[in-house]
């Protein structure tokens, strides 16, 4: 029996292999579009988050070392590992002595990755530091020059070793003071100033506790959950830690930031989610036409074999073999070539590829074998021995498919989006309305083609010519083999359709998207103007 079965199959090598090749293509257009969908989810949540991070601000407790232990383990316990997280210790503006100028002294261990020295050195003993090279030209100070801190009745000497900036990196966040070296807001506080951390025990002060927070280098959209809930958590989490002195309060933009990104990627998965369903349905439409077409080729040698004391389970079972053995390659195809053109871009997933393409390649196992089934059972053939024609399609299952594309619509139109109304979820019936649009309309199409083809034949048989009557006729009598080619022009044309529509309503949002982001026009009139009168053209 595995000898005739390779023999069957090796008969009509090219339809076999031409069913392979489209478990490939099936494969390789579902996951490549995943992989790239994920590749560019990765890059733009990097790019986004980047340059993005909280800093969270206490006072510094008196048992500054378990402050500092309850406030890591607060973080590891909230927040995914890929994060990093600077802690440092900021005093209040100081009053430099015989000036109005105040300064703010920093204690940071790690300010050699986030800053670079424009002259001198970092600070090496308590009475010496490093000032930000703004702070250094409006105080009129550099390298060797001494600064005298007032507080309270203690003062404090240090000596100028360096002068430096800081780099373009999260951990300054908004930070106007690290910025440009003074405070816009109060043009008389300058900084900061880098000191060790003994250079602040000698003041009579409670200086504040700060952690920097900002996601890790490999941050991708799988995170952005744990970050949204663990930002939002961390407060209460500081204050159950004990961490929290005398209030705490939070700044940067991470929260919002993680927010958005996270509602922007659910709404672009359930837009992408339409295209990828159009392409699995279609796939699957063009196997089953593909399944037919080759019952159909081995319709007479079915009969022979029924004929010949053949069961119907055994051929059935040779068919699923077949199957296996054909849909099997093809996948691995399909899978290994998307991996090939994927490898090294990150957020790609080899699990979920490989998990596609078995899913595909059952997918076809079972239309394959299905497709098989029934022609064993019934005998498929495309002309009946009387000549009568037979149906394409059941008019059941087209009723059935057509009217569950019309409330697919329906849903969708009302939607007007693939969402839930009000949520960011996708709504499973809204996603499948295009899809199953598109396999309505083929099979639609299927469905008149014989009875079209039956009266266009009839309209011209008055013509003495052989064409195009003799064709017309063999499409209508042999409607079931050539429905495969009616529902792949079908196939093409709809994508094509529909993809041309997709794009344009894209750049559509994208460009209404970027005015809102730029706003309104601005229009502004220098002439004097007297109060109470309204510029004309502008609203009250």
């Amino acid at each position: 029996m595995l000898l005739y079965a390779l023999r069957r199959t090796l008969a009509h090598a090219r339809l076999i292999t031409l069913i392979a090749l489209t478990v490939a293509l099936i494969v390789g257009a579902l996951a490549g579009t995943q992989a790239y969908l994920d590749t560019a989810a990765s890059r733009a949540v990097r790019t986004v988050l980047a340059d993005q991070s909280l800093q969270v601000q206490t006072r510094l407790a008196d048992d500054a070392a378990a402050q500092a232990d309850g406030a890591a383990t607060a973080l590891a316990d909230l927040l995914p590992a890929d994060r990093e997280v600077w802690h440092t210790i900021r005093s209040i503006p100081l009053r430099l002595a015989d000036t109005d100028a105040r300064l703010v002294l920093l204690v940071d261990p790690a300010i050699a990755d986030h800053a670079g020295l424009v002259d001198g050195a970092w600070p090496a003993s308590p009475d010496q530091a490093a000032l930000h090279a703004g702070a250094a030209t409006a105080l009129g100070v550099g390298v060797g020059d001494s600064l005298e801190i007032a507080v309270e009745g203690t003062t404090a000497a240090l000596t100028l070793v360096g002068t430096w900036r800081p780099t373009d990196h999260p951990h300054w966040g908004t930070d106007p003071l690290a910025a440009a070296g003074s405070d816009p807001l109060d043009p008389g506080t300058h900084g900061p100033a880098i000191v060790p951390g003994d250079a602040l025990t000698g003041l009579d002060m409670t200086p504040f506790a700060q952690w920097t927070i900002s996601p890790g280098p490999t941050v991708g959209p799988a995170d952005l959950g744990a970050w949204s809930a663990g930002l939002a958590a961390l407060p209460d989490a500081f204050q159950d830690a004990g961490v929290t002195s005398r209030g705490l309060t939070a700044s940067g933009d991470l929260p919002a930031t993680v927010a958005d990104t996270e509602a922007g990627l659910a709404s672009v998965r359930a837009a992408t989610m339409i295209p990828m369903l159009v392409l699995a349905l279609l796939g699957l439409v063009v196997l089953w036409q593909l399944a037919r077409l080759l019952a159909a080729v081995r319709a007479r040698e079915t009969l022979i074999l029924l004929s010949r004391g053949a069961t119907r389970r055994a051929l059935t079972t040779v068919s699923a073999v077949e199957a296996l053995a054909v849909a099997a390659p093809g996948a691995a195809l399909g899978a290994g070539a998307v991996l090939l053109g994927s490898a090294g871009r990150p957020g790609v997933h080899v699990s979920a590829v490989w998990l596609g393409a078995t899913a595909v390649a059952a997918g076809a196992v079972v239309v394959l074998t299905i497709s098989a089934a029934h022609a064993a059972a019934t005998g498929v053939r495309p002309v009946e021995e009387t000549g009568r024609v037979r149906a394409a399609l059941a008019p059941g299952g087209l009723v059935l498919v057509v009217l569950a594309a019309a409330f697919t619509l329906w849903r969708f139109r009302r939607n007007a989006s693939p969402l839930v109304a009000g949520t960011a979820r996708p709504d499973a019936l809204a996603v499948a309305a295009p899809a199953l649009g598109l396999v309505a309309c083929a099979l639609l199409t299927v469905a008149l083609a014989g009875p079209l083809a039956r009266r266009l034949a009839a309209a011209v048989d008055r013509s003495r010519g052989y064409s195009p009557s003799a064709e017309l006729r063999q499409v209508s009598r042999r409607l079931p083999v050539v429905a495969v080619l009616v529902v792949l022009v079908v196939v093409a044309a709809g994508t094509t359709a529909l993809a041309a529509a997709y794009s344009g309503t894209w750049q559509a949002s994208r460009t209404v998207s970027a005015r809102v982001a730029a706003g309104a026009d601005v229009r502004a009139d220098l002439r004097p103007a007297s109060v109470g009168t309204t510029p004309r053209g502008v609203s009250d």
